[in-house]
């Protein structure tokens, strides 16, 4: 086993301590950036949430839009039906007023 001269391994120990400190720069660097990708992928998942919230929300309002035109139309047809009615009443009424002589006629 040989000796190495004490400038060598001065030398030796200040090249790993700048490795080393270069080593823990970089792993500080990374954290930073592993910090800052956890709040970007926080942020996401909460604008994901809202999103999806929304969307639930708009899926019961569509729910209830329909329920509301349901009604609607089933008024309509109601409308319509008591509409025909009262035109089949009308001409009935109009029949029997004119086989009737004491019917004031214009």
């Amino acid at each position: 086993m040989s000796h190495k001269p004490p400038e060598q391994t001065t030398e030796d120990i200040h090249n790993v301590a700048t490795a080393v400190e270069e080593m823990t720069a970089t792993i500080s660097d990374i954290a930073q950036r592993a910090e800052q990708a956890r709040r970007v992928t926080a942020n996401a998942v909460a604008n994901v949430t809202t999103a999806s919230q929304r969307v639930d929300e708009l899926g019961c309002a569509a729910q209830d839009i329909s329920q509301v035109t349901d009604v609607i139309m089933e008024i309509a047809e109601q409308t319509k039906l008591l509409a025909l009615n009262a035109t089949i009443e009308a001409a009935r009424a109009g029949r029997l007023a004119k086989a009737l002589p004491w019917w004031p006629t214009r």
